[in-house]
């Protein structure tokens, strides 16, 4: 190589260019070091309008199948955040661009059609087994408002992302919906799943049941949950409280309507407490029941204020002697009316 050309070849090094930009010699545009991409300012139109598709990909850590080219220009990415931005950096980053807003590396990658074809069908996927999750133990409240968010998603409104989810919205049997949704993670081929990807199946797509809970399972599942999260907040959980309403919900006190009974009469009292009613109710006591307290705890004083603790009022017991086809032998002489029916109906017996 001649002088000439080794001169040449130096003045085209980023080395020799920076030197002069140093210098303030440089004419043909500053270097510039590349940040990547910051998603949502116009400089990848492909992406911004799918940026909380990314946010949520790049959460579930960039879900992808094994089968995909390694090498293919879609997968040769990273994300990463500036404060609240999220940025996109190619791994051939050439770190240095004379013009535009980076280098050409991070700009082909943004633009790569694949990039965002992927990025809206894995989106689609994750969206459909949060919803599957909502089928299985949501309330229909909170089922119809996340089939109201789905269809606000930016994925949706991207025709791909459109054909992933609606098929399954408009189904209109919320079971068929769950096992489409289950169908649709449990059809990936399994040499084609990544660790991480059979990982999230595992957490979020194979605990899904096949039959979704009846209403008042939900109810009740949600009720449990809720006073497990104010009671964490609360920093009062105790974990011997949480297996007994555990052991209650799964119907373990079913078979001793004594038990069954006094836990939930002294949790009525306390709800009633709790709005300033101190007044006893046997609301919940049938008279089987009762009989049956009665004979296990007695009717003497101290088995009444022992129920009473309990939120169990016995009363006295009231019975009817007067039957009008028997005669009043006991009553007879209280009248000269009762004396008479009474020795008429002892006569016609």
């Amino acid at each position: 190589m001649s002088g000439l050309q080794n001169v040449k070849a130096h003045e085209r090094r980023n080395q020799h260019r920076l030197g002069l930009q140093r210098e303030g010699l440089e004419t043909e545009g500053l270097l510039r070091n590349c940040q990547g991409i910051r998603i949502g300012t116009g400089v990848a139109p492909e992406l911004d309008d799918i940026e909380d598709a990314l946010r949520v990909w790049q959460n579930a850590g960039f879900l992808q199948t094994s089968h995909e080219d390694p090498s293919a220009t879609s997968r040769q990415f990273f994300f990463c955040f500036q404060g609240d931005s999220l940025i996109l950096k190619s791994e051939k980053c050439l770190r240095l661009f004379r013009q535009g807003e980076a280098c050409m590396a991070c700009l082909d990658t943004a633009a790569h059609r694949d990039l965002r074809l992927q990025a809206i069908k894995w989106t689609s996927r994750i969206h459909l087994a949060n919803y599957g999750h909502a089928l299985a133990h949501g309330t229909r409240q909170e089922r119809a408002q996340m089939r109201a968010e789905l269809r606000l998603r930016d994925v949706y409104k991207t025709r791909p992302g459109c054909l992933e989810i609606e098929p399954i919205l408009k189904e209109k049997q919320e079971a068929y919906q769950l096992q489409l949704i289950k169908h649709r993670w449990q059809s990936i081929r399994m040499d084609w799943r990544t660790s991480r990807l059979q990982a999230y199946i595992d957490a979020n797509i194979a605990t899904l049941p096949l039959q979704a809970a009846r209403e008042e399972q939900r109810d009740i599942l949600r009720t449990l949950t809720s006073k497990f999260a104010d009671a964490v907040e609360e920093g009062t959980v105790r974990q011997e409280n949480f297996v007994l309403a555990s052991r209650v919900a799964s119907g373990e006190l079913d078979g001793n309507a004594v038990v069954s009974c006094l836990l939930r009469s002294f949790m009525r009292k306390q709800e009633r407490a709790s709005r300033g009613i101190v007044q006893n109710s046997g609301k919940l006591v049938d008279a089987e029941t009762l009989a049956e307290l009665t004979y296990s705890f007695g009717r003497g004083q101290p088995a009444k204020a022992l129920l009473s603790y309990f939120g169990i009022s016995v009363k006295p017991a009231s019975i009817n002697f007067n039957i009008p086809t028997l005669p009043m032998f006991f009553m007879a002489h209280k009248s000269a009316e009762k004396l008479a029916r009474t020795g008429v109906l002892h006569i016609l017996h």
